[in-house]
Order: structure tokens, then C-alpha cells, then sequence
């Protein structure tokens, strides 16, 4: 075929896609017609319909979005429906609650603050009794379901029977009582109705933390008179006791000067160390714990309807109170003061409520006094709950703790003094009396008219004269450097190495002994008691420069001997 044959036989081709292409264009613009007719003549139906039906059946006499407010309703300001007009907490006289924990109130004492009735040595919460005001005096609503509910159509709601309810008076004598139902199908909120009135609401769910909780949610769960968050170190008698045993036992001591210090009770012989007791101290600004669990009752409440058990407890209290006297030394008169807070415990809540939060056998006591008000608290052991609970006798409360909150009381003695055993100015010292081997010394101090220090060997006869000074003073180093290391299982006395005993100016004398056990280690003893070792090199270096005082020879205490 010539190429004119091939381009003709081309073009013919095109042509008749062409046309194609120009048919089906025409039947999709002539389907396309046909659509929209239809379309427009369901919407001009439709519009028929709205106009001539539906438009008459739904036209009122009142705007659609305005809420009928039944008599005594109000609306605040974000459109909720108020069952009564608000209260506010200056203007409570009271909040009464039942629910399925029992009946408390809150009331407004002539004083003008608030109480827990029969419970007014509690403190409250205050962020939880906030919540509660709001809850009880602020009646907005989530929603009216029903205007009018009365007879068995209220169970519907759970509005009929012992159901929960609360009672709000105002100073000025306004009372309402609203009814508490269900929880919602939502569990957004519950059923309320207002006394009176036959309309059902639905007020907020955090009733359940208000309005449904137990007494014990208004309560605070601090458990000690809270310290200066400035001055928090300075508490007279601080300590805590496992069962007998006093770990650590301090006053603190202003001076003159303004400084201050930790005089250390217990452990005797040792000294308190000052960073873990601030540590410690700085816990209570406000030490409280998880929640307040039981609240005790007033003791005069508990007296007018005591049982045999309760009275015999309570006269215990008494007895052990007449039997304090001022000779008594203040370990014994501590002791006393537990006994009896033990026994007050018992008959304010019973044997049975202590059990349960395992404050009825070995507990650990913490006190302090601080401003002359006394904070006694008694810590039970770790519960299967994973808490332990603590009692304090100053609130009259039982308080949840997290166990780690808590590391504090377990600490052993080596947690809480110093590891230097020695930490006396020399100026405090009247006699330092030294025995090992040979050696069997009593050094003299005094002080001069210019205030310079002296001190005289027995064995001399004489002050020492200046470099003597010197070498005793670098000595009395070496004894400072001693440092208790760990805990040791040996009590062995056999071999005493080096015994000390100080007097200070105050007429207090401690002893210190120490037993080698070891090629490098000694048990040593304060006053007959110990439980720590040090290390031996140690305790010779001190025996050496003695020997060296008493020779007339220099002492260095930076050397190894």
C-alpha cells in the first residue's frame, strides 16, 4: 500500500472515534439533564411537606431553647438548673450527712470555726470540707429528668428507702434536704430530689467523695504539731523507741551566740548526726500521710456509755498519770507517758479496730516537743494492704502511710550519729582518764585567768608547759580520728586494747572501751554497751601518742603511729 493508501485509511479511522466520542458526550449530557429534574422535584416536594406539615407541629408559643423553671429553681449563670439558691461557706451553719457509712456533720462553732461534731480534736481538711461546701451549697444540676416523681415511681431512681441524703442550714435559718438515688447508666453523676419537691435531677459524681464518702475524708491525716519549715531543727526530746529499745534520743540546745547543737540522750556516748536529723526533721513542716482511716471519739463521749473493759482502761490512764513524780528520771517518765497514751488508745477505739490496723502489738513511738505542744505518734508494722497505719495521740487519729514514707523509723543506731565517736570540744572536759598496757593516766584541765587552757598529768604533778600542750592537744586528735565502721557480731571482752573516760565540765562521764577481735578490727563498747567495730590501727595510734606525751616526746596526729 502507498503512503497516500496509509493516510487515507488514517484519517477514516479518527473520523469514526470521533464520532464516537461526540455520540456518547451527547447521551451523558441528556442523562445528566434528566437527573436534575428529578432532584429538583424532590426538594420542591420535600419543601411542600415541611411547609404544609411539619412547620405547624413544630411552632410554639415560647422560644425553643428557654428551660421552664419550676417553683423555688433557679439558673446560674452557665444555663444549670440550681434545686435552691447558693450557699456559701461564710454563711453554713451546718452540713449534715447520711449515707451507707453512717451520719457525720460539719458545723460552725460560736468560735466561728468549723468541727467535726463528736470529733472536734480532729483537725479537718481543709480542701475536702472546700469540696463539700461546694457540693452541698452550690445546688447546680446536671439536668432535670423528671418534673414530677412521687410514690414507687421514685425507686426507679433509688430514691425511695434508707437512701443517702444531706442537710445544709444557713445562719440566717434557710434548710433544705436533698435526697441522693442511683449512680446514672453513664456513671456520670446520680439521681437527687430536693425535699418537697416532686422533680428528679442529676447532680455531678463527685457526690462520691463529698456527700457519700465517710466521716474520715473530712479529716486531715497529719499526725504531729507541724515544725517551722525555718527553725524546724530546734524540737526538745525527740526520739524514736522500737518497742523498748530508744534508737535516737536528742534535745537541741540554743546558745548564747545564737548557734546550736544536738544534745544526744541516746544512744549514750555517741552523737546525733545533724545532717540525717535534719533530714529527718524537715519531714514534719507537715508530715501526713495517704488518708485519716478511723477518727476516735471525744474520751467524754466514750465515758458516758464505757463498757467494764473501757472504764478499767481508762482508770489504768489515771493511775499511771498519779503515779509520775518530779525525781522521776525523763527515760522512765517517757515510758510512763506511753503507757498510758497505749491504753487511751485502746479505749478510745477498741482492741478490735487497733488489730485490724495491726496497732495492737510492738509499735514504734515518735515524738517531739515543739512551742510546748507534745506530738506522740504510734507506727504499726508493714500490713498485707501494703500500709502501715500510724495513731497519733495529739489528733486523736488513725492515719494510712505509704511504707516508703516512713524508711526513717527503721534506720539502725549507725544511721542516726555520727561515725566520728568523738565530737566533745576539749574545752568542755574537766578529766580524761586513760588505761591501756602500762599506761593508767588521769589528765587535769583547767582553765586560766587569761582563758587559756591547762591541763596536768597526775603522774607529773605539774600544767604542761607549752610544747607539752601542743602534743596533748595532737593526742587528743588522734581520738577524735577514731571512726566507728559497720556492725560486728563480737562481743568479746577478753583483749582490751585502749579504755577512756571523760568527764565534762557538767559532771557527765563516759567511758569508752575498746576489745581487739581481730588483726584489724575492735569491738567497741560506750558505758558497757555496744555493737560497732573500729578499726584497730586506729585505737593504737592514740596508745602510741600517749606513751609519747607522757615521755616528754613530740606527738604528730597525721601519722600512721
Amino acid at each position: 500500500m502507498d503512503c497516500r493508501s496509509r493516510n487515507a485509511a488514517a484519517r477514516d479511522r479518527c473520523g469514526r472515534r470521533y464520532r464516537c466520542l461526540r455520540q456518547e458526550k451527547a447521551v451523558m449530557t441528556e442523562k445528566r439533564k434528566k437527573l436534575a429534574i428529578i432532584l429538583l422535584a424532590v426538594v420542591a416536594v420535600l419543601a411542600v411537606l415541611y411547609f404544609a406539615v411539619l412547620s405547624p407541629l413544630l411552632r410554639t408559643d415560647e422560644p425553643a431553647d428557654e428551660t421552664q423553671l419550676l417553683p423555688g429553681e433557679l439558673m446560674d449563670s452557665s444555663g444549670y438548673i440550681m434545686m435552691f439558691e447558693r450557699i456559701e461557706q461564710s454563711n453554713i451553719s451546718s452540713i449534715s450527712v447520711h449515707n451507707s457509712y453512717g451520719d457525720w456533720e460539719m458545723y460552725k462553732a460560736s468560735d466561728g470555726n468549723f468541727y467535726i461534731r463528736d470529733h472536734e480534736s480532729v483537725p479537718y481538711n481543709k480542701a475536702a470540707f472546700s469540696s463539700l461546701v461546694v457540693a452541698a451549697g452550690y445546688s447546680a444540676t446536671l439536668g432535670r429528668v423528671s418534673d414530677s416523681c412521687t410514690g414507687d415511681a421514685l425507686e426507679e431512681y433509688g430514691l425511695t428507702g434508707d437512701c443517702s441524703y444531706y442537710v445544709i442550714k444557713s445562719v440566717g435559718g434557710a434548710e433544705y434536704k436533698v435526697y441522693i438515688g442511683d449512680l446514672i447508666p453513664t456513671a456520670g453523676g446520680y439521681y437527687a430530689r430536693l425535699e418537697g419537691r416532686d422533680a428528679v435531677y442529676i447532680i455531678a459524681s463527685d457526690a462520691r467523695t463529698t456527700l457519700l464518702a465517710p466521716v474520715n475524708a473530712m479529716a486531715h491525716s497529719m499526725v504531729t504539731y507541724p515544725l517551722s519549715s525555718t527553725k524546724y531543727y530546734a524540737v526538745k526530746d525527740f526520739y524514736i523507741m522500737r518497742g523498748d529499745d530508744m534508737k535516737i534520743w536528742v534535745d537541741y540546745t540554743a546558745n548564747e551566740d545564737g548557734t546550736g547543737g544536738y544534745d544526744t540522750k541516746a544512744p549514750q556516748g555517741y552523737n546525733a548526726s545533724s545532717d540525717t536529723l535534719g533530714t529527718i526533721l524537715s519531714k514534719f513542716t507537715e508530715f501526713a500521710g495517704k488518708g485519716a482511716v478511723a477518727l476516735g471519739p471525744e474520751l467524754s463521749d466514750v465515758l458516758k456509755d464505757a463498757d467494764e473493759n473501757t472504764r478499767e482502761l481508762v482508770e489504768g490512764v489515771r493511775q499511771i498519770g498519779n503515779s509520775v513524780t518530779d525525781d522521776m528520771d525523763a527515760l522512765e517518765y517517757q515510758r510512763a507517758c506511753i503507757s498510758q497514751l497505749k491504753l487511751l488508745m485502746r479505749a478510745l477505739f477498741g482492741d478490735e479496730a487497733l488489730a485490724e490496723y495491726g496497732l495492737d502489738g510492738e509499735l514504734t513511738v515518735l515524738h517531739y516537743n515543739y512551742n510546748d505542744i507534745e506530738s506522740y505518734v504510734f507506727f504499726g508494722p508493714l500490713q498485707e494492704d501494703g500500709y502501715r497505719y500510724a495513731y497519733s495521740a495529739l489528733w486523736n487519729i488513725i492515719v494510712a502511710f505509704e511504707p516508703d514514707d516512713l524508711g526513717f523509723l527503721d534506720y539502725d543506731v549507725l544511721s542516726y550519729v555520727d561515725h566520728a565517736l568523738l565530737n566533745t570540744a576539749i574545752t568542755d572536759i574537766s578529766e580524761l582518764s586513760i588505761r591501756s598496757g602500762k599506761i593508767n593516766e588521769t589528765f587535769r584541765f583547767s582553765v586560766g585567768s587569761d582563758g587559756m587552757l591547762g591541763v596536768t598529768a597526775d603522774s607529773m604533778g605539774r600544767p604542761f608547759d607549752e610544747n607539752e600542750l601542743y602534743n596533748f592537744r595532737s593526742m587528743y586528735r588522734s581520738m577524735l580520728l577514731i571512726t566507728l565502721q559497720d556492725h560486728t557480731d563480737s562481743r568479746s571482752t577478753d583483749d582490751l586494747l585502749l579504755s577512756f573516760t571523760i568527764k565534762l565540765n557538767s559532771g557527765t562521764e563516759t567511758e569508752y572501751s575498746f576489745y581487739r577481735y581481730s588483726a584489724r578490727r575492735c569491738y567497741y563498747t560506750v558505758n558497757g554497751e555496744g555493737e560497732f567495730y573500729v578499726l584497730a590501727d586506729s585505737v593504737e595510734k592514740v596508745v602510741s601518742d600517749c606513751e609519747k606525751v607522757l615521755s616528754g616526746l613530740d606527738v604528730d596526729s597525721w601519722a600512721k603511729s
